[in-house]
């Protein structure tokens, strides 16, 4: 759930965004955040998630649509490697 919205999260590989090899994307019109399948190492899984959430978040939230697309990831990036350093995080929920 984000912001009372449900989202799915779903594995793929070769994931890729504008002919990019991409980790991870947040689809706001399926409501699908997708998570490269290739992604073995729990913290680089963890740190993607978390990533594709806060877009998912911020777009929610109606703030995404007026930020510039290079701030929105370095915002989204540095609030993911805060919250997995930070925080504790039960992901087997």
């Amino acid at each position: 759930m984000v912001k009372g919205v449900e989202y799915s999260i779903k594995r793929k590989k070769g994931l890729k965004y504008e002919r990019n090899e991409i980790m991870g994307l947040h689809d706001h019109i399926r409501k699908t955040i997708w998570i490269e399948s290739s992604i073995k190492q729990p913290h680089m899984l963890r740190v993607t998630l978390l990533h594709e959430l806060f877009h998912a978040y911020l777009h929610q939230c109606g703030i995404g649509e007026g930020l510039d697309v290079q701030l929105e990831e370095v915002i989204v990036d540095m609030l993911a490697q805060c919250v997995d350093k930070h925080f504790s995080i039960d992901w087997k929920k």
